[in-house]
């Protein structure tokens, strides 16, 4: 099994065949309503029997600015390469997660012996796909930081299939499990919230709370000891590095602060004023400190086997 994120929503939607979409939200909504897991271009022939005839037939359609249609293609790879019992994760209306399970053995093309899918003219080739809607707090961050950004469809980097063991527990509504982790479920708060507990806790820090501003994009908030010592924190999560231009502005320009930074790729940056804190020291502290932790933290660490 394998598990992908798909952004259903199109950015060129026009009037096509006396149907005006004016909301390009309405191609995901129709996606989810009908069942269905699609990219576009409709085929204009009678049938097309293979994705090869499909994309010869369509990749000349594409109108400016997608004349660089390395996306699509890899969207089309990744529809014929999945398979029946494969997972997919996308960010539905109204704050919504949905994880969709396909249902079929092959992709659907869309050629005129399609009249259902013909209405909708920006449908070409779909997965039948059952789809579900989840909250934000039963999503995955991981899901969530992979679907901010990228390509209209792709695989999820999933090495420990952690995401995708959590993701079919969902589905099934499995009453155990077992992850060897509960790390690439947290939220990018989450993980603000835990390095900031154990600086609390474990190095005797305290936290600005006034400090947690949007205007403040390099770190997520100050911190102070007893001896009055300054700290900032920066944390990510999914495959987000910090840049090198921002490690030389944290050594430069905040020489007088402690620097701790928390990134699940557990990459370790060099500075005299940095620490990184790796996430087998968070992993440790919230399974030995799980009444201090938030309830989300709280659910996903309860999966682990940590717990």
């Amino acid at each position: 099994m394998t598990i992908y994120r798909i952004q259903l929503f199109r950015w060129d939607i026009q009037k096509k065949e006396g149907v005006v979409y004016k909301d390009k939200d309405q191609y995901r909504d129709y996606c989810l309503k009908k069942g269905i897991l699609a990219c576009g271009w409709p085929a204009k022939m009678e049938s097309c029997s293979s994705l090869k005839e499909y994309i010869d037939h369509v990749e000349h359609m594409f109108p400016d600015p997608y004349k660089n249609h390395k996306s699509w293609k890899t969207s089309i790879n990744a529809l014929e390469e999945m398979k029946k019992g494969d997972l997919c994760w996308t960010l539905g209306g109204g704050g919504k997660y949905y994880l969709g399970e396909i249902m079929d053995e092959n992709p659907v093309i869309v050629d005129s012996t399609q009249s259902e899918y013909i209405q909708y003219p920006e449908i070409g080739i779909f997965r039948r796909c059952n789809w579900k809607p989840y909250e934000l707090n039963e999503t995955p961050g991981k899901v969530v930081s992979s679907l901010i950004r990228g390509g209209t469809l792709h695989k999820i980097d999933d090495p420990d299939n952690i995401v995708e063991n959590y993701s079919r527990y969902l589905l099934d509504k499995k009453k155990n499990i077992s992850l060897p982790s509960f790390i690439p479920l947290l939220h990018p708060d989450d993980l603000e919230d835990l390095l900031g507990l154990y600086l609390q806790k474990e190095r005797g820090y305290y936290i600005f709370p006034s400090t947690n501003k949007h205007n403040t994009p390099l770190f997520e908030y100050v911190l102070v000891n007893k001896k009055g010592e300054l700290a900032v924190i920066q944390c990510k999560i999914g495959g987000t590095e910090i840049s090198d231009k921002n490690i030389t502005i944290f050594i430069e320009k905040y020489s007088t602060y402690k620097v701790f930074i928390a990134t699940v790729k557990d990459k370790d940056y060099c500075g005299k004023n940095i620490e990184t804190i790796k996430m087998a020291t968070l992993q440790e502290f919230a399974t030995a400190n799980r009444p201090i932790l938030p309830k989300r933290i709280q659910n996903f660490l309860d999966l682990s086997k940590q717990q």
